[in-house]
């Protein structure tokens, strides 16, 4: 429930700043990127389990709650970091249409969700603060520190051989062969780096990132890894002299309880909405 999820997302928040601030002693660390990588929300009448769900609440409703727990933990994060870059990329699970083949992939309350927060955070943005890419796609090519990184939900990747692992790899293979045989699209950008989630496990195979996921693992995670999958998220550190991240520490939040973030009602959030008249910032898809 929101709960759970809010005392989950506390625990990676501050467990990621004690862990910069060691880190801090041979470093020189001033911006936090937070990729957001989709499923934030599930539809209950297709029966699938989501990061952020209560039985006794509709999606929308949950939009807002979910949202000010989110601008709480930036606010945070600001305590600590000059520029937070926020890339934001949709999931199938949050889907608003029921069938699969959904189009467009923004049709989502993953979307509503990054929009309501670049609203709400609208005078940070203003200040060159926090950066939100709001791309319209489900896959996206960033560059940070001199490295472009591929971030995708996940869903996209297929097993091969029946084995999840074989399918990661073989994924890999297909996205940079189509992007290279495509650069001369502007919007076919090849990466060094790739991170996903969906899978509900973390796994790193070449260049290749999975994250897990707040709610731990779903009945195909189970099912697919034998059952051993934690609860939890990634925290990393990039250099401009290596590709890939460092410092890699999977935060396991399992059995994190209580958080002071005061999650709002969605008759209380536009009382945290600082300015509606901004232009909401936006990125271009992968």
């Amino acid at each position: 429930n929101i709960d759970v999820w809010a005392s989950r997302y506390w625990h990676c928040a501050k467990t990621h700043v004690e862990i910069t601030e060691v880190i801090r002693a041979k470093h020189n660390i001033t911006e936090l990127w937070l990729p957001i990588l989709g499923d934030m929300f599930t539809l209950q009448k297709a029966n699938r389990r989501g990061a952020i769900r209560n039985s006794t609440d509709v999606n929308a409703r949950m939009v807002f709650m979910a949202a000010s727990g989110h601008v709480q933990i930036i606010r945070f994060f600001l305590q600590y970091f000059d520029t937070i870059y926020i890339d934001c990329i949709f999931g199938n699970e949050s889907r608003i249409q029921d069938e699969f083949a959904f189009d467009p992939p923004y049709d989502s309350y993953d979307y509503q969700l990054y929009m309501v927060l670049s609203i709400a955070l609208a005078e940070e943005v203003r200040l060159g603060r926090v950066k939100f890419n709001i791309p319209m796609s489900s896959q996206l090519v960033v560059n940070r520190m001199g490295w472009n990184w591929l971030l995708t939900h996940g869903h996209e990747i297929k097993s091969h051989m029946s084995i999840p692992a074989y399918g990661i790899a073989r994924d890999m293979a297909i996205q940079h062969s189509k992007r290279r045989a495509r650069k001369d699209r502007p919007n076919q950008i090849d990466f060094d780096c790739r991170i996903s989630g969906h899978l509900h496990q973390d796994i790193k195979i070449s260049k290749h990132w999975v994250c897990p996921a707040l709610i731990g693992p779903n009945t195909w995670a189970h099912n697919a890894f034998g059952g051993d999958v934690e609860a939890g998220q990634l925290s990393f550190f990039l250099h401009e002299k290596h590709c890939g991240p460092l410092y890699l520490n999977p935060i396991d939040v399992y059995s994190a309880k209580g958080h002071p973030l005061e999650l709002m009602q969605e008759n209380q959030f536009p009382e945290a909405v600082h300015r509606f008249d901004d232009k909401l910032p936006s990125g271009l898809p992968a």
